[in-house]
């Protein structure tokens, strides 16, 4: 049996650059399942993806308060985010997006004693096993790397055998 608690407000941020509505739904799905409030914090350079999101969820029928989208100018973004990591009813941050960026959330969560979940700056491994279809194998490992370009994390980089 899997129970869920809610933690209250789920603070995510997300990028733009990769699949912003992939990456968006993904990240407030969860926590929106979970039964947590939550501020979708939209990328600077393409706003209005998260607010198709979170539009999307009000046509839906979420009700008010539930899924808050933010979005903000570019040069006022690291005094926004540090507020809102800092703010008290902010329980928990989900980060997707450069390792640089990720450390500097990652110090300031850590200064106000809140848990992290990110998904950094990276590619993916494919894990090839003995027994394999080599065609088969082949096949998706090309997919999963070319698919996005490359630029998408869990693109494929790494193929181990």
């Amino acid at each position: 049996m899997i129970s869920l608690k809610a933690k209250g407000y789920d603070s995510l941020m997300d990028i733009f650059r990769n699949a912003p509505y992939i990456l968006g739904f993904r990240a407030v799905a969860y926590a929106l399942a979970g039964g947590n409030t939550t501020v979708l914090k939209g990328p600077e350079l393409a706003p209005r993806c998260f607010w198709a999101i979170g539009d999307i969820f009000k046509q839906a029928g979420l009700p008010d308060g539930c899924l808050n989208v933010l979005s903000v100018r570019a040069q006022d973004a690291a005094e926004v985010v540090t507020a809102m990591i800092e703010h008290p009813a902010v329980r928990k941050i989900n980060y997707t997006g450069s390792t640089a960026v990720g450390s500097i959330i990652a110090a300031t969560a850590g200064k106000n004693l809140k848990p992290v979940l990110m998904e950094l700056g990276g590619k993916a491994s494919a894990i090839v096993l003995e027994d394999a279809d080599l065609e088969r194998a082949a096949t998706g490992c090309a997919r999963g790397a070319f698919v996005h370009v490359s630029t998408h994390v869990p693109s494929v980089s790494i193929i181990l055998t």
